[in-house]
């Protein structure tokens, strides 16, 4: 093909392993209307080797037939719990990842190394007590809780803005809200998935391809994709929402603006991120563990992932 569009970080890092993929800087792409930290992730060396032309992450869905807004702070979500309310939330490591956020954690260095903080303890610590409360639903099964929102059982779902199209079509005309995360004091964020265009080496017209990437990106054509009811967050920082006349766009403008981006060059830690770290999360929820227990362990796991891949 000419041109790739959406493939995942870790095809996209294969496809520059085996020298399929055309290097954009040659090409003197104006990016300056992008988010920066979106096209940076995409850069290796000093190669750029595609740009993002939307992204999504998670946010806060509730269900409006039973409720009329939804929690702002995560001690108002654990009250919503103790009226009865039910509240998914998926406890896989990518899914779960906000909630370190939440409590100023982060997962990585300057260096782009794995390090484990007291974010982390406290967002496991969170968990732990909100397992206690048989209204909120614990689960690193995400499909099972997309569907029990679907299904009306819960009236809470911590889910990817990528949903937004199916829960809207699913669910009753309306009914459907989205908010924020909710937060412990500054704005959590989760991972920020980057919906990527990428330019074959063989491809048959490298011009109209570029061109192709300047439109997807400007900013008329990002402001049209954000407000189409897509759960698409756009990458063009020109781009901006009146709450009061577009409320979801600019929800989930202001949510990934909070949001982390694991860079192009690191993407195989969010892989082992998400196996070791989601093991951890079932072995603390399993009581096996106690949450400082687990960020030792995951940290030696850390450790000795750093080190291996300091010396590939």
């Amino acid at each position: 093909p000419d041109i790739i569009i959406g493939a995942e970080l870790n095809v996209i890092r294969n496809l520059i392993a085996k020298g399929h993929l055309t290097d954009l800087m040659p090409y003197n792409i104006d990016t300056e209307a992008l988010l920066p930290q979106a096209v940076d992730a995409l850069r290796i060396d000093d190669a750029l080797y595609g740009l993002p032309i939307a992204a999504y992450t998670d946010v806060l869905y509730y269900n409006k037939a039973f409720v009329d807004a939804a929690p702002e702070t995560l001690l108002e979500l654990l009250e919503e719990a103790k009226t009865g309310q039910k509240i998914a939330i998926p406890t896989d490591f990518r899914d779960a990842y906000w909630g370190i956020s939440a409590f100023n954690g982060k997962i990585l260095d300057g260096n782009g190394a794995i390090v484990i903080d007291d974010g982390f303890v406290h967002w496991l610590s969170w968990l732990l007590r909100a397992s206690e409360e048989p209204t909120i639903i614990l689960n690193n099964n995400y499909p099972d809780l997309l569907q029990s929102f679907i299904d009306g059982e819960v009236a809470y779902l911590i889910g990817s803005s990528s949903d937004y199209p199916f829960l809207a079509e699913s669910l009753p005309p309306d009914q459907l809200g989205l908010a924020l995360l909710p937060r412990v004091q500054d704005q959590p964020g989760s991972f920020l998935e980057l919906e990527v265009m990428t330019i074959s080496q063989v491809t048959a017209n490298e011009t109209l391809s570029v061109e192709l990437l300047s439109f997807l990106t400007n900013r008329t054509h990002q402001r049209l994709l954000a407000l189409s009811g897509s759960g698409h967050i756009p990458v063009n920082h020109q781009v901006s929402f009146d709450s009061r006349l577009a409320p979801t766009a600019a929800v989930l403008q202001d949510q990934g603006e909070a949001a982390v981006i694991i860079p192009l060059a690191h993407v195989d830690i969010e892989d082992f991120l998400q196996e070791a770290g989601t093991e951890i999360f079932v072995q603390v929820l399993a009581g096996v563990l106690t949450p400082e227990d687990a960020a030792k362990q995951l940290s030696q796991e850390a450790a000795d992932y750093n080190l291996a891949t300091k010396h590939k």
